[in-house]
């Protein structure tokens, strides 16, 4: 029987996206998984993400037993979408992740979701019909090991990443081709397409869960949740970004673009800069000090019931001199 493991709530969201984990650090992004199998399998790529210690929370949602709404998706920084079941409802998904990416939601799709709905496993509604995916959607195979060859070894999904070997199963969609807009960044060494993306979507054409979960699985000691994790914008909003600089919360303004797929964020997306970031950096150029609300934290929200001060604080609010213009609640 299927299960839901993580329970969601925008309550409960709203302070892993715009909060600070702990004492001293700025804000990381949240991941929302949401897969089919949350079982050992799911339970592997959350735990290597976890690892990472490059996200404020990951989170594992059963999308075969529920379907997460467009305020739920908006409470992440990043989705990653897999299946190994059938979704809950294919086409609510897609139309809610294509919403969310409308809006400069960052989402990332992997196998077997790229199948089509007809043959089971597959996302559907407007992500697939609406021309987000980099892939084409086809039928599955699995035959290996196969490797990854780099076709942009510069790029930032591809940052610390040395080798990738999907093991013997090497699941993937054989007959994946990349779609009009997208861009390959690394195909596997027979050819088949393995990562691209395309606008606000990233495209890995290799099933998450690892060989550590059952062996045949891509193998757990090359570079695969590396992957996961610069497809899914761990760390910053910028993958390729290293900098011994404090970072912070800041709020997106128009013109400002995401660095590798060149999306437009919508203004008044969160985003997570360096300091001097928004002063140097063209993508960001002319981003603002996120708010701190009251009993809520960092955030680019101003919801009734707050009214601003001329306080400025950091993120721990009231008495901690910082960035964050402050919004108490109204009396």
């Amino acid at each position: 029987m299927r299960r839901l493991l993580v329970v969601l709530s925008v309550a409960c969201t709203l302070v892993a996206a715009v909060g600070v984990t702990q004492a001293g650090t700025a804000p990381l992004p949240n991941l929302l998984i949401c897969a089919t199998n949350t079982t050992s399998y799911d339970l592997d790529v959350r735990s290597k993400l976890v690892a990472t210690g490059l996200y404020s929370a990951v989170d594992l949602l059963d999308c075969g037993s529920t379907t997460p709404s467009l305020v739920q998706l908006q409470a992440y920084t990043s989705v990653i979408a897999y299946s190994d079941n059938d979704f809950a409802d294919a086409n609510a998904l897609g139309d809610n992740l294509a919403d969310y990416v409308d809006g400069g939601g960052h989402v990332v799709i992997a196998v077997f979701a790229f199948n089509p709905v007809l043959l089971d496993l597959g996302i559907g509604g407007r992500l697939a019909s609406g021309g987000y995916l980099p892939f084409s959607q086809g039928g599955q195979s699995q035959n290996g090991p196969h490797t990854l060859v780099a076709d942009l070894p510069g790029s930032s999904l591809l940052a610390g990443v040395s080798s990738f070997n999907g093991g013997s199963f090497s699941y993937r969609n054989p007959g994946a081709t990349l779609t009009s807009g997208a861009t390959l960044v690394a195909h596997w060494d027979d050819g088949v397409p393995l990562i691209a993306f395309k606008g606000g979507v990233v495209g890995l054409n290799f099933y998450p869960p690892s060989s550590d979960a059952r062996p045949g699985f891509w193998d757990a000691t090359t570079d695969g949740a590396r992957l996961m994790t610069n497809a899914a914008g761990g760390g910053s909003s910028t993958p390729s970004t290293t900098s011994a600089k404090p970072r912070g919360g800041y709020c997106a303004v128009a013109g400002n673009t995401h660095p590798y797929t060149h999306i437009p964020f919508r203004p008044g997306t969160f985003i997570n800069l360096t300091e001097g970031q928004e002063g140097l950096d063209s993508y960001y150029k002319g981003a603002v000090p996120a708010n701190y609300l009251q009993g809520l934290g960092i955030t680019c929200d101003t919801p009734a019931g707050y009214v601003k001060t001329d306080m400025k604080v950091g993120y721990f609010g009231a008495g901690d001199p910082g960035i964050y213009t402050y919004y108490k609640k109204a009396a």
